[in-house]
């Protein structure tokens, strides 16, 4: 999901549309499970009734997006991320908890984004550059 307005929106004449803002990529280890996150600046496109993109970070592979948190409002899993689950920061335990509880699913973040938005801008230089081999103070949440 997009945690600040988009520095870049527009609609072509054919109708498609396109923004550009940081990204942040949310992913599970498993369903109702532990939830992290990692930002980026990412360009998404639309893609016939979706919006797409990749997120992109150095040294790891590009992951295709779409719509809120990179899965159509679900998170992506740990087996989509790869290696770089142990970059990413972990999200407080109170905002994923209500997100497993409220979330109604598919193609929605649901009424926690406002949490997720909020969490992700306090800590925003720990989420977009995560430092790797030391812990990490967010909010009450110890990553090592």
């Amino acid at each position: 999901m997009f945690i600040r307005p988009t520095k870049r929106w527009y609609g072509r004449r054919d109708g498609d549309q396109h923004a550009k803002g940081l990204y942040m990529l949310v992913a599970c280890d498993r369903p109702g499970g532990e939830l992290r996150a990692i930002v980026r600046s990412v360009q998404m496109d639309q893609c016939g009734h979706f919006m797409m993109g990749h997120f992109k970070v150095t040294g790891y592979a590009k992951i295709t997006v779409s719509g809120g948190f990179g899965s159509d409002g679900l998170p992506k899993s740990k087996d989509d991320v790869g290696a770089l689950w142990d970059r990413m920061i972990q999200i407080p335990q109170d905002i994923a908890n209500a997100y497993w509880k409220d979330s109604s699913g598919h193609n929605e973040v649901g009424n926690k984004a406002p949490d997720f938005a909020e969490w992700a801008n306090v800590n925003f230089k720990t989420l977009t550059k995560p430092m790797l081999g030391r812990a990490l103070r967010v909010q009450g949440v110890v990553n090592v």
